[in-house]
């Protein structure tokens, strides 16, 4: 091992007069930190701010469409009632008054609309004339048949509307004689028209 201990120092020696020196290697500094690898920030999301009262759009709720339709085709503060009422009704004041004054086709009309009133008959149109053995014109063959004139449905408009020729709610009779059935009867043009209990008002 002498030989090699003798070596290194010949090595040392001619590296030193060739002015060679070997590298020191550098250590990094003991009082800074070691470098870190740097990462970019993940991007913060950016919050979709809620709109405020003012900006909020204001749902108008729909409008009732039938119920207006309704209001619009019926006056305010009258019952309600088909084309079927008015026809019936117009039928009827032909059969039973087309020889009457307007005043004596009304009071028919009055009848029929007191009876479907009162507890005592039917309470719609149609049922009250066709009650059996009530409105003997409705067992014609031609009752059905018949072309009703325009004026007559204007009648029983009028009637529907609140127009009335008697004197109250309670006048549900009428016939060509005075019957002994009615209370307090009356004569208007060529019918007799009578109260199914007193009112205690003349006609």
């Amino acid at each position: 091992m002498k030989w090699l201990a003798a070596l290194l120092t010949i090595s040392q020696v001619w590296l030193g007069s060739s002015g060679m020196t070997t590298p020191t290697p550098v250590l990094p500094s003991t009082d800074a930190p070691w470098p870190m690898a740097t990462e970019q920030p993940a991007a913060t999301p950016t919050e979709t701010p809620l709109p405020t009262p003012s900006s909020t759009p204001t749902i108008q709720p729909e409008k009732q469409e039938a119920d207006t339709q309704q209001a619009d085709e019926q006056p305010a503060g009258q019952n309600a009632y088909t084309q079927d009422d008015i026809d019936e009704l117009a039928r009827i004041i032909y059969f039973e008054a087309r020889g009457e004054s307007d005043a004596g086709k009304l009071a028919v009309a009055n009848v029929v609309l007191n009876r479907v009133k009162s507890a005592q008959w039917p309470n719609t149109i149609r049922g009250v004339i066709y009650q059996k053995a009530q409105f003997t014109p409705t067992q014609s063959r031609a009752y059905k048949r018949t072309a009703i004139p325009d004026a007559y449905r204007q009648i029983a408009l009028r009637a529907l509307n609140g127009e009335s020729a008697v004197c109250c709610e309670h006048v549900t009779y009428f016939s060509q004689g005075k019957a002994r059935y009615m209370q307090a009867p009356f004569k208007l043009g060529h019918h007799w028209f009578g109260h199914c209990q007193t009112c205690g008002q003349t006609s």
